[in-house]
């Protein structure tokens, strides 16, 4: 009888554990930065002009980290860029920041891919480090007022879904 109770048990707590574990990950995980004035630096385009998150200030900022050797950033980046035609005549932009150590890495990335907002780069990832990123690809949605209101971390087509609706929203 112990014997069996004891695998009742044992299964009833395993059971419990199971329940106890998220389902899945949050579509929006919330960082350190949101819900604050979102840190900004100067940074170079890759046409070789400088941007900055504050120089867009009063316009809604699609702020997405990506590097060349980042898988999921091969998906993302034309529906980053349908996103950005869909919503730029709202005042809604899209920055892509990349991290690669070489602007080469990304100028021949980005010959495959065809976007037109703007890509600025951060070989030494300062502004990476000041929105804490680690991993790619990560968003932000910074508001007119230059207020970190989301970040998504990873592609997920829903996801994307779910920024551009509340990006269209802002």
């Amino acid at each position: 009888m112990s014997k069996y109770l004891g695998v009742i048990l044992a299964t009833t707590l395993l059971a419990s554990a199971a329940v106890a574990q998220p389902a899945m990950i949050p579509e929006w995980e919330t960082g350190d930065v949101v819900g604050t004035k979102a840190p900004s630096v100067d940074l170079k385009t890759l046409d070789g002009k400088t941007t900055s998150v504050a120089a867009l200030q009063g316009k809604v900022v699609v702020l997405n980290f990506w590097a060349s050797w980042c898988g999921p950033c091969r998906y993302e980046m034309p529906e980053l860029e349908k996103m950005y035609q869909e919503l730029k005549s709202k005042g809604i932009v899209v920055l892509a920041v990349n991290l690669d150590r070489e602007s080469d890495l990304a100028r021949n990335w980005l010959a495959t891919m065809k976007v037109t907002f703007p890509v600025a780069l951060d070989p030494d990832s300062k502004m990476a480090g000041m929105y804490a990123v680690a991993s790619m690809p990560t968003t932000f949605l910074i508001d007119r007022k230059g207020v970190v209101q989301a970040k998504t971390v990873g592609y997920r087509a829903e996801e994307l879904e779910a920024l551009k609706a509340k990006a269209a929203g802002l």
